[in-house]
Order: structure tokens, then sequence, then C-alpha cells
């Protein structure tokens, strides 16, 4: 599917260009430049795409399983993950270090067909967390979440300003 289209390169900023004048944190972590070539570079990113198209076919075949057996307008579905890839955006790879490629993870919501409370074709631009998954689903499926739990449902309006405050 992506073996012949043109895919665009990734982004390099100038500060990328040359290794020698990578930040000292990121020179420690990489020590060596991951120098790929365009070639390369391509074809790790039309694999990438690839394993996502799949895993996307996969997702349509559960959604249509749960509409066979009458299931899909009672089901939660949530997407996520704990993190993106930099799919090299500045000769990084991976998730380290976390500018938006890495960090800025779409969590996909799909309520019960009969619950309003999360809408349709809504984009909600919070910041959220791998530990407000647990709140939410349970708020979703109306049982009650333990106030020891940290997280915070994505179902209401509640809205944090930053991760670190809440972690001390």
């Amino acid at each position: 599917m992506y073996e012949e289209g043109d895919l665009p390169m990734p982004v390099v900023a100038e500060w990328a260009q040359r290794f020698e004048d990578w930040p000292y944190a990121l020179r420690a972590r990489y020590h060596h430049n991951l120098q790929m070539t365009e070639r390369e570079t391509r074809r790790a990113l039309r694999g990438f795409y690839a394993q996502s198209t799949y895993k996307d076919h996969q997702i349509r075949l559960l959604i249509g399983v749960l509409r066979e057996d009458g299931e899909l307008d009672n089901t939660v579905l949530m997407f996520t993950s704990d993190h993106g890839d930099m799919l090299g955006q500045h000769r990084l790879w991976s998730k380290p270090p976390l500018y938006d490629a890495a960090a800025a993870v779409p969590l996909i919501l799909v309520p019960p067909a009969d619950d309003q409370r999360v809408g349709h074709h809504r984009v909600d631009n919070r910041l959220a967390c791998l530990r407000d998954v647990m709140p939410t689903l349970l708020d979703l499926c109306a049982i009650d979440c333990p106030d020891t739990v940290e997280g915070q449902s994505l179902v209401g309006d509640a809205r944090r300003s930053s991760l670190y405050a809440e972690a001390f």
C-alpha cells in the first residue's frame, strides 16, 4: 500500500543538522548520530504506516463483530497509547525525547450509543494521561471510582493545568 507513494521526509530542524550541535542531554542518550539514508528513512516510514494500517483493519474487524452480535451500541471503545514515535523528526526515532510527535498522543473514546456525555466528532485538547483511563471507563459504565485513584474521568468537564503538580 505504501510501496509506491512518495512519503514526505521527516522535518529536521537546523539545530539537529549536525550531531555535534545537539543539546547535551540528547547527545548523551544518542551516543552516535542515527544517520539514515533517504531510502532507509522512507522504508522505515512505510513499515510504520503499514503497521498502523494493519491495526486499523483489525479494529474494523472488531467493530464488525460487535455490530453483528448486537453489542456495538452497548460497548465503550477507547484507543490510546503510552507514547507516539518521533518517526525521524529531527533525526530522532522512537519515543524520547517527548516532543509533540512522541507526547501528543490521540485518545479516541466512543461511548455506548445512549450516552450523550462524550459527544460525537468532538475534539477535546485537555491534558490527559494514562491514569485517566480507568476513571473514564468506570464513569462510562456507571461504576464508582475508588477515592485512591489519582486519575480523573475525561467524561466530565474537569481540567488540569499540569501533570506535574498532581504527582506530588
